[in-house]
């Protein structure tokens, strides 16, 4: 889409030396846009959002090693590790406070220290040994993946920072963006024009659930039949205003 249309050079300005016959590159965004579907809005030069229009995180999804088609979020181990480190150094804190600072102890710094330290490890080694490195990799490389894919498509219409949001900052896969917290994000959000949002208002009750199912074959629907097409090539030709008419079966 960006070599079709006029896409941003390095500086992240619309290239100079677009033909003049390119247009920009909008994506209107009326139901649910998300994860894959934000990747390509990131990509887009401005982004059109009706009410019902809404991004989600990038929020990579792998497929669990021990569960037929179920997949979890690549910020699952990450969050985990986090969470545990900061219960670890609290519960350290807290057994090295209670011993150093009790009066019936009256334990010694390095004794308070070296017991708080022992009860820690003894509490958090069992729970650290189930942890995978190689896993945790896996995950690490799969984030990588999708914010260099980012880096590259965002260059222009990106704000300083928002990528790092988009792939890490959002607490879970199907969290909402909606064009306020859009604008955030993105420098470029323009309002859709009327005949968008007359599209939409058509189209939005084809994407529904029963359509997003994983064994549910894709929806190709044409906003022009034959009969249209042959209908408006007659009154053209009548007209004389359609010398070449198209083939409607190639449409």
């Amino acid at each position: 889409m960006q070599e079709q249309y006029k896409t941003v050079d390095d500086s992240g300005a619309l290239s100079s030396t677009a033909k003049g016959d390119k247009g920009t590159f909008r994506l209107f965004v009326d139901t649910r846009c998300k994860s894959a579907g934000t990747i390509l809005a990131i990509g887009a030069n401005t982004l059109m959002f009706s009410d019902y229009g809404e991004l989600g995180p990038i929020d990579v999804q792998l497929r669990k090693g021990d569960e037929v088609g179920e997949r979890s979020s690549v910020l699952t181990p990450m969050h985990a590790l986090e969470s545990l480190q900061q219960l670890a150094s609290k519960h350290f804190e807290d057994s090295f406070k209670g011993l150093r600072f009790s009066q019936e102890l009256a334990f010694t710094t390095k004794l308070a220290s070296d017991i708080a330290s022992k009860m820690a490890i003894g509490l958090f080694n069992p729970i650290y040994g189930q942890i995978d490195p190689m896993r945790i990799g896996e995950f690490d490389r799969a984030m990588r993946i999708a914010a260099d894919y980012g880096t590259r498509l965002g260059k222009g219409n990106l704000k300083d920072d928002a990528l790092k949001k988009l792939v890490a900052g959002y607490p879970s896969h199907s969290f909402v963006i909606d064009k306020k917290e859009a604008t955030e994000l993105f420098k470029s959000i323009e309002e859709p024009t009327s005949e968008l949002l007359s599209l939409g208002e058509v189209t939005r009750t084809w994407w529904n659930d029963e359509h997003l199912a994983p064994d549910a074959q894709p929806l190709i629907l044409y906003l022009t039949t034959d009969d249209i097409l042959k209908e408006e090539d007659n009154a053209n030709e009548a007209a004389g205003t359609n010398p070449n008419p198209v083939d409607p079966g190639a449409a």
